[in-house]
């Protein structure tokens, strides 16, 4: 309904290293292929979540959780990495930071629940995770995006259609 669908593989391209171009891979997975599996073999099993509204979470089920959360409001999205980088950490391992986008319909329920009942109207979200990454797994993730902006998306879109609405009521 307006958009051409995922890809079929990642672009690995933006990668400068395997940490980068597996992350990349696995994100492309989740989010794209819907394999929330995939978060258990990334993710160490005491790994922390930090998210929007202060959301501290602990484990595989919260972090599978939150993520389908996600994907739930919005369950045509396009997952797309824009950017991403890698650094050594001092506390060891690697940190890794990706900025993506988001790109759907809000046909769902899910996280952004503030949105209301699904509407059908085109969101675009945009984020920036950091992830650190220790002895090959995912120890730490920082999750943020711009929900203010879906919901500012959804609510213009609507007040689009009662315009037009009105309108097309008075020709």
């Amino acid at each position: 309904i307006g958009q051409y669908p995922p890809e079929a593989e990642p672009d690995l391209s933006l990668a400068s290293t395997d940490l980068e171009r597996h992350t990349i891979r696995w994100l492309h997975d989740v989010f794209n292929r819907k394999m929330l599996g995939n978060i258990a073999k990334v993710y160490a099993p005491t790994a922390q979540y930090h998210g929007p509204l202060m959301a501290e979470l602990y484990g595989h089920a919260a972090i599978i959780h939150q993520t389908l959360g996600l994907i739930g409001s919005i369950p045509d999205a396009a997952f797309t990495v824009h950017h991403i980088c890698s650094t050594p950490c001092e506390e060891g391992g690697e940190k890794v930071a990706v900025r993506w986008i988001m790109e759907g319909h809000h046909i769902g329920y899910g996280i952004l629940n503030h949105l209301g009942a699904p509407t059908g109207k085109r969101v675009q979200i945009m984020g920036i995770t950091h992830f650190h990454y220790k002895n090959g797994k995912i120890v730490d993730e920082w999750r943020v995006y711009d929900e203010a902006s879906a919901l500012v998306q959804v609510k213009l879109a609507q007040m689009a259609d009662v315009k037009a609405a009105s309108l097309n009521a008075d020709a």
